[in-house]
C-alpha cells in the first residue's frame, strides 16, 4: 500500500519551497495484490491519482500544445485518474528459479480537463527466454488519447489524434551484471501530419 501527497507543479531547477503547494495538492494512493492462479504469481495494482489544482500544468505542456486564451480546455478544477496495472506469469522454469515469462498490461482513465490524457494503456509480453534465462525480452503495444477539449482548442494550429505504437527489446546477459540491449519502436504519432516513425536503440548497462 502507498499514499503520497506532493506539489502538483514542476519544481525543475528549484528547491520546491519557493512556491510549495501554491497550485494545490496532488496525491497518489495505490494497493498491490499478489495472486497465484495455477500456482504462478501475478501482481495486480489499483491506483487513484489526482490533484486539486484549478488549471492545467502550463509548465510542462509544450508551447505548440498550449491552447489560446478563451478556449474550453483548462476551465475545470481538480483532476482524478484511475490506474489498473498487472503482470501475470504464465510460465516459470524449474531449472532457473525466479525466471519465466508472462503478460503485462496497464490502463488509465481520467476525468479529462485539466489532464492532458483522457485515457492511455498498453499490453504485451515480457520475461526470460528458456534457452537463455539470463537474458530478457519484451514486446508491447501502447495507445494514448489526448483530452478532446485540448485537441479542439488547438485544431486551428495543429491537428492531433490518438498516438499508438509498438516497442520490442531484447537484453543479452553478457556476464553477470553486464547487459547489452537492442530495441525498436514503431510509433504512429499524435501529430496527424507526421509519418509513422521507427526508432532503433542500443544500450550497454553494468551493475556493481
Amino acid at each position: 500500500y502507498r499514499a503520497w501527497v506532493f506539489d502538483p507543479d514542476s519544481q525543475f531547477e528549484r528547491t520546491g519551497f519557493e512556491t510549495a503547494f501554491e497550485s494545490g495538492v496532488a496525491f497518489l494512493t495505490s494497493a498491490t495484490f499478489i495472486q497465484r492462479p495455477g500456482g504462478k504469481p501475478g501482481f495486480y495494482t489499483v491506483a487513484l491519482v489526482g490533484s486539486t489544482r484549478d488549471s492545467f500544468a502550463v509548465d510542462i505542456l509544450p508551447r505548440a500544445l498550449t491552447p489560446p486564451p478563451g478556449g474550453t480546455f483548462g476551465n475545470e478544477s481538480g483532476e482524478l485518474a484511475l490506474q489498473l496495472s498487472a503482470y501475470q506469469y504464465l510460465k516459470l522454469y524449474p531449472e532457473a528459479p525466479g525466471k519465466g515469462w508472462g503478460v503485462l498490461a496497464r490502463f488509465q482513465a481520467s476525468s479529462g480537463d485539466p489532464t492532458f490524457l483522457d485515457y492511455s494503456g498498453y499490453f504485451g509480453v515480457s520475461g526470460n527466454p528458456r534457452f537463455r534465462p539470463q537474458d530478457r525480452f519484451g514486446l508491447a503495444y501502447f495507445q494514448y488519447s489526448l483530452t478532446d477539449e485540448l485537441v479542439d482548442d488547438i485544431a486551428f494550429r495543429l491537428g492531433l489524434e490518438d498516438e499508438r505504437g509498438v516497442e520490442a527489446f531484447y537484453t543479452l546477459g553478457v556476464t553477470e551484471g553486464i547487459g547489452l540491449t537492442g530495441s525498436v519502436q514503431v510509433v504512429d504519432s499524435a501529430i496527424a501530419f507526421r509519418d509513422t516513425g521507427v526508432t532503433l536503440g542500443a544500450r550497454l548497462t553494468a551493475g556493481f
